[in-house]
């Protein structure tokens, strides 16, 4: 609007700052260098100052989007002008992501200090307003009647008489980028994290299945039809959900994924494939830790979590540690 451009100045487009550790660049526009950013950006503050937000709640913050226009986090506020309508205008920050969940897991950091950021600003127009007041009360000039001026939109750098408030506001907000980034880190992680087996550069990587010299051909068959698209039904996890009973499936499956040791029960020419079913739930470092067509006792009682045995082989029963099949 007009505040905004009169607040940047003709010649002032842009600030621009640098992280020297990281190497990342933070640039605060009036408008977004992406065109398509850009429109993202419009929608998200648009929708975030609309009426479809309550505008009685002051400091409340919002989510809302979707995949195509992103996903938003509105924190909207009000920043005292006795000049405006209301005699307060609305302002609203916003944070746009692609990544839903990211947002969502980072939203208790940013709304913290997204709050402290509006708490500034609104200490700001505090002071101007109470100065304002002292000069002349806006109330006692509206209610005498006598015509004034109304002026246009005001700027925060007007509002807060803060002569430097855009950069402290790209200050605060290259901050937050820079510490929002590093505040959560993702790992990807698969099952109980103790019996991941562990990998150094200097050993040789572990076999993707551990199994009996009988089912040698097997293991080579479906090596084979890994790449073949007439195969796929192979090794689909449909076959687990046609061998199992319904409500077993997700039992099975959650087992697979948390590290319940899952003994298979049964000839190796039905189990193998089975077995090949699961592996598909398991990341490749876990792969060693499948035994097909078990021959011992012992390899039962091992650190193998899924484990296939013939039907003449005694198992542990069922257990809040053992699932049977």
């Amino acid at each position: 609007c007009s505040a905004c451009n009169y607040s940047m100045g003709r010649n002032n487009s842009g600030i621009y700052s640098k992280d020297t550790e990281s190497g990342a660049t933070f640039v605060s526009t009036r408008v977004a260098v992406l065109t398509e950013v850009a429109t993202l950006v419009k929608q998200a503050a648009v929708l975030s100052l609309s009426n479809g937000i309550d505008s009685n709640k002051d400091g409340e913050f919002v989510f809302f989007g979707d995949s195509t226009r992103g996903h938003i986090l509105s924190h909207k506020f009000r920043v005292s002008d006795l000049q405006a309508r209301g005699y307060f205008q609305l302002y609203s920050i916003i944070v746009l992501m692609k990544d839903k969940y990211f947002l969502l897991n980072t939203k208790p950091f940013l709304a913290e200090h997204l709050k402290k950021v509006s708490s500034e600003l609104q200490a700001g127009a505090n002071k101007t307003k109470e100065a304002e007041e002292r000069r002349q009360s806006e109330w006692q000039r509206r209610l005498s009647g006598v015509p004034f001026l109304m002026h246009s939109s005001r700027s925060l750098l007007e509002l807060t008489g803060e002569e430097n408030i855009f950069a402290q506001l790209h200050s605060h907000f290259s901050w937050l980028l820079l510490a929002g980034s590093r505040f959560l880190t993702e790992h990807v992680t698969f099952g109980n994290l103790p019996w991941l087996p562990h990998q150094s550069s200097g050993r040789p990587p572990a076999q993707r299945l551990t199994y009996n010299s009988s089912t040698l051909p097997m293991i080579q068959k479906y090596e084979e039809s890994i790449d073949d698209p007439d195969q796929e039904e192979f090794f689909s996890l449909r076959h687990i959900k046609k061998v199992v009973r319904k409500e077993e499936f997700a039992t099975v499956c959650y087992c697979a994924l948390t590290g319940v040791k899952i003994i298979v029960r049964g000839a190796p020419e039905r189990t193998f494939r089975f077995m090949v079913c699961l592996k598909k739930l398991l990341p490749e470092p876990m792969h060693n830790l499948m035994r097909i067509d078990a021959q011992h006792q012992h390899s039962i009682s091992s650190e193998y979590k899924i484990i296939s045995v013939s039907n003449d082989i005694a198992v542990p029963i069922a257990s809040a540690s053992v699932f049977r099949i």
